[in-house]
């Protein structure tokens, strides 16, 4: 299972690769601005994928990946037959949060915008942590508040819009209800 879930970016550094086609930026998208500080929390989703990884077991950690991969893997058509992206500011390079963010824009195009994978990636995460997690009031907010700043700062980066986000959520909301109610059908 860990391999498919693996398997299952793959599709999106292919897709990285097209050009998009669509643009869906609305006038509140140019009112947010551009922090290059949140490039930190934006690069921190892997290892919050690593943390529900290493924290999750049985049962949890099969429908967790299997949440992941349903969002990767239909995400990934959307994108092929929507390919979407984000038009870029230019990054002024001076600060060390410029340098990273200019970095993250060289290796990664402006493309597979909506739905958001860091988004969906983040409340997939956060949900199944957050459920392990329940009697810990002090885990339970700061893994609350890293996935809330991942989300946030696919905004701030200028990764993403803000149609992308809302997407991106219900994405996730509908991948673990998916495989929540297959699981509960005794498929895992």
């Amino acid at each position: 299972m860990i391999f498919l879930f693996g398997a299952s970016f793959l599709p999106y550094f292919w897709l990285n690769r097209r050009p998009a086609r669509y643009y869906w930026e609305s006038k509140f998208d140019k009112r947010i601005p551009l922090i290059p500080l949140f490039v930190l929390p934006y690069i921190s989703l892997l290892p919050l994928i690593c943390t529900g990884l290493y924290f999750l077991r049985g049962r949890e950690l099969t429908v967790f990946l299997t949440a992941y991969l349903l969002a990767n893997l239909s995400a990934s058509l959307f994108w092929y037959l929507f390919p979407n992206g984000v038009r870029r500011p230019k990054v002024n390079t001076r600060s060390i949060f410029s340098k990273a963010l200019g970095l993250l824009y060289a290796n990664d195009q402006d493309t597979n915008g909506c739905p958001s994978g860091h988004v969906y990636g983040a409340v997939i995460c956060t949900y199944f942590l957050t459920r392990i997690f329940l009697g810990d009031i002090f885990v339970l907010t700061a893994i609350t508040l890293w996935g809330l700043l991942i989300i946030l700062s696919t905004l701030f980066v200028k990764q993403h819009y803000i149609i992308d986000v809302f997407v991106g959520i219900l994405w996730a909301v509908l991948t673990i209800l998916t495989t929540q109610e297959v699981g509960l059908r005794g498929y895992f």
